[in-house]
Formats: C-alpha cells, sequence, structure tokens
C-alpha cells in the first residue's frame, strides 16, 4: 500500500492504541512481553493488519492469545 503521510500517522495511532490495549486492557497472561512492530491500516479503514513479535518458543503460545482475544481488542479499537 501507497504510505502517505496521513496513512503513516493512522497506521503509528492504531499500533500505539492497541499497544496500549494490550498493556492496560487485556489481562491473558499469553500476551505478556508481546511486541507490536508495526500496523498497516487499509484504505477505506475497514482492515488492519497487525505485526507482533515474541519470543520464537513462545509464537504458538501467543498467537492462540491473540486469535481468543481479537474480538475485545475490535471493541476496544
Amino acid at each position: 500500500m501507497k504510505q502517505t503521510p496521513s496513512t503513516r500517522k493512522l497506521n503509528e495511532v492504531a499500533r500505539e492504541r492497541i499497544a496500549q490495549i494490550l498493556l492496560f486492557e487485556i489481562s491473558d497472561p499469553r500476551l505478556q512481553f508481546v511486541t507490536i512492530t508495526g500496523c498497516e491500516v487499509s484504505v477505506d479503514r475497514a482492515l488492519c493488519n497487525v505485526y507482533v513479535s515474541t519470543d520464537a518458543e513462545r509464537y504458538d503460545e501467543v498467537s492462540e492469545g491473540l486469535a481468543s482475544a481479537k474480538g475485545r481488542i475490535r471493541t476496544l479499537l
């Protein structure tokens, strides 16, 4: 997707907000020590691809935690 100053700012706001949600709103222990490395919001703002980073041995556990919390994250976002 082409990056413009407004889309870069929107992506950064989404990344910060999702990080805050994971830090303060979601109490799932599987989602501790997860870093949100980036977000890409679609042009129509209907989709947001979120990129995360964690330890390699915890990847499956974190994926399950994010899958179970995605509805709550969408609601709060």
